[in-house]
C-alpha cells in the first residue's frame, strides 16, 4: 500500500511541476473559491467552497474524510457496476476544453464524469459545478443503461438541523422526491455554508430530470446495489450509531442506447442560491475565467451551442484575464510522508487481501453470494484498513 501511495504522490509532484512551469506568475490561490479535488487513484472527487475569505479556510460541501463514500454507479443490461470500484473498469484522468475527467473505460462501456465550474446568479464568484455523467455504449448492440448518483451529504446532519431542505417542504426522514413532482432543488444546509443541488436543470428545464431521489441513511444505500426498499419516516440514524447520517442518491431508470450511442445525465451543486434555481428558464451564463494557481485547471470562456460529447481537441494556454476566480483541480490523493514503509511481503498480502475483499463484493453485488449486512460492515472495515495501510 506504501508503494502504491508512493506512486500517486510521485504523479501528484509530476503534475504540479508541470502546471507550475505554465502559472509562474501566478503562483497563489487568493482568488479561488472552489476546490475540485479528483482521485485518479480512487476514482472519487472532493467538493470545497471558501466560506472564511479571512482565514483561508476551505469547507468540505460532502462528506471529505473518505471522498470514495460519494460515487456513482451504472446499470447495464441488469447488471449492476461501481466503476471506482469494479476491476472491468480502468480509471484514468482526461481534460477536454480545460474541464478536468474521470474517465471510467471498460470493454462494453465508456464513462465520463465532467466537472464545469458554475457561477449562480446571486453569486460574486465560482460557487459549484455542473457534474455531467455521459456514458457511451461500446458493444455492437443495443443496451439498456442507467445511472445512480450517491452523493454522502454532511451540512444538515448536527443535532436539531433539518437534514433537507426543497422548495416546497422540511426532510427530516427517510424520502423519496419524483422528477416529475415539481420540486426544483434539495439544499443540505450548514453553520457557514450550504450545499444545494438540483432536480430540474437551471439552465434547460427541457433536459432530462432523474426519475426519482431517494433522501435516506448513507449506509443503508449504500448496501444497496440499486433500489433501496422505501419505509417512508424512517429515521436518518441506523442503530447502532446515534447520529444522523443522511445522503441523497439520484436514479436514472435504465433506457435503450444504441451500439456506439451515448447518454448523458447532468446535476448541479453550488452553494446557497435559491432564486438561481427557481428561475425557469435562463441563457446559458457566461462563466467567469480563472487566475492558474499551483496546483490548478484554469476554465477558458466556453464556446456556444458546443456539440455533444466532442472529440478531445490539444490544450492550449489560455491567457489569464484580471480579477478572475479560479477553480482547484489537484491530481492524485495528498501523500502521507510520515508513514513508515512496510515489508515487501506484508505489502503483497495487503493487496492480495484486498483484491480477494473487492472480489467478494462483486460476487455479492452480482448475485452470486449471499452477505449479511454484519459481513459487509466487517468487510467494508478491512478495505478501509487496508486502504490506509494500518
Amino acid at each position: 500500500m506504501v508503494i502504491v501511495r508512493k506512486f500517486a504522490f510521485f504523479l501528484f509532484l509530476f503534475f504540479s511541476l508541470c502546471i507550475i512551469k505554465v502559472s509562474a506568475d501566478n503562483n497563489t490561490a487568493h482568488d479561488g473559491f472552489v476546490r475540485l479535488i479528483l482521485d485518479q487513484k480512487n476514482g472519487s472527487f472532493s467538493l470545497y467552497y471558501l466560506a472564511d475569505t479571512r482565514g483561508r479556510n476551505y469547507e468540505p460541501l460532502l462528506y471529505s474524510n473518505d471522498p470514495t463514500t460519494s460515487y456513482i454507479s451504472i446499470m447495464v443490461d441488469d447488471v449492476v457496476y461501481k466503476p471506482a470500484q469494479s476491476r472491468f473498469f480502468r480509471t484514468r484522468m482526461e481534460t477536454q476544453r480545460d474541464q478536468p475527467s474521470l474517465i471510467f473505460d471498460s470493454d462494453f462501456v465508456l464513462v465520463r464524469q465532467i466537472f464545469t465550474p458554475i457561477r449562480t446568479s446571486n453569486s460574486g464568484n465560482i460557487n459549484g459545478v455542473e457534474v455531467t455523467v455521459s456514458i457511451q455504449n461500446k458493444r455492437n448492440r443495443e443496451s439498456f443503461i442507467g445511472l445512480r448518483i450517491l452523493l454522502d451529504t454532511i451540512l444538515g446532519e448536527e443535532k436539531g438541523r433539518v437534514p433537507f431542505i426543497t422548495n416546497s417542504e422540511l426532510i427530516r426522514r427517510e424520502r423519496i422526491i419524483q422528477g416529475s413532482s415539481g420540486e426544483l432543488f434539495w439544499m443540505s444546509r450548514g453553520n457557514n455554508v450550504s450545499l444545494m443541488g438540483s432536480i430540474i436543470n437551471p439552465i434547460d428545464p427541457s433536459a432530462r430530470r432523474p426519475d426519482y431521489l431517494h433522501f435516506a441513511n448513507w449506509r443503508r444505500l449504500n448496501n444497496s446495489s440499486w433500489d433501496l426498499n422505501y419505509r417512508e419516516n424512517r429515521s436518518f440514524n441506523l442503530l447502532p450509531y446515534s447520529i444522523d447520517d443522511s445522503a441523497v442518491a439520484y436514479y436514472y431508470h435504465p433506457t435503450s442506447v444504441g451500439a456506439g450511442e451515448i447518454i448523458s445525465f447532468s446535476i448541479f451543486l453550488t452553494t446557497d442560491d435559491p432564486d438561481w434555481y427557481k428561475v425557469p428558464a435562463r441563457p446559458t451564463p457566461r462563466p467567469v475565467t480563472p487566475v492558474p494557481v499551483q496546483p490548478v485547471v484554469t476554465i477558458p470562456e466556453p464556446e456556444p451551442e458546443p456539440e455533444p460529447e466532442p472529440e478531445p481537441e490539444p490544450e492550449s494556454e489560455p491567457e489569464p484575464e484580471p480579477e478572475p476566480v479560479s477553480i482547484i483541480t489537484i491530481i492524485e490523493e495528498e501523500p502521507e510522508l510520515e508513514e513508515p514503509e512496510p515489508e515487501i511481503e506484508e505489502q503483497n498480502n495487503d493487496i492480495d487481501e484486498l483484491f480477494e475483499l473487492q472480489e467478494k463484493l462483486g460476487r455479492f453485488l452480482s448475485g452470486e453470494l449471499e452477505l449479511e449486512e454484519q459481513d459487509l460492515y466487517e468487510i467494508e472495515r478491512s478495505i478501509n484498513r487496508l486502504r490506509s495501510g494500518q
